[in-house]
């Protein structure tokens, strides 16, 4: 299954960041690609405009959604992402509600967005907290 990741900010860095931090994931070394769009006239290429995430079930998910909440909670500024499942199911999460969880509720927003990435196509449930 693909998951798709979009960030609120509109020159990519942060996508760029996000891949960098799942590519040092064994689990996830291999499996995740920007997706960019046409270039800007004077620029020496295309912006990341999202980034895609192939997973598997079992340990990727877990890593994956392992690796994003804790980017979220190592970022100084406001981000939003947004991840969306190949069903178009989606689920938004922002820095500022995930730097603001405690222990407990960093393992159960690992949790929440990890059994929302399991669900695959087809299913209707799961909605990741802490947003």
């Amino acid at each position: 299954m693909d998951v798709t990741v979009t960030a609120s900010d509109a020159d990519g860095g942060d996508l760029w960041s996000l891949r960098d931090s799942l590519t040092r994931e064994p689990e996830l070394r291999g499996r995740s690609r920007l997706l960019g769009g046409t270039p800007q006239h004077g620029t020496m290429g295309s912006v990341a405009e999202a980034l895609s995430v192939a997973l598997e079930p079992g340990g990727a998910v877990t890593a994956c959604a392992a690796v994003i909440v804790t980017w979220l909670r190592l970022r100084a500024g406001s981000v939003r992402l947004h991840v969306t499942r190949a069903d178009g199911s989606s689920v938004e999460l922002t820095s500022a509600r995930v730097r603001e969880l405690d222990a407990q509720a960093v393992r159960q927003q690992v949790t929440d967005l990890t059994r929302f990435l399991g669900e695959g196509p087809g299913s209707d449930q799961g909605e990741a907290r802490g947003q």
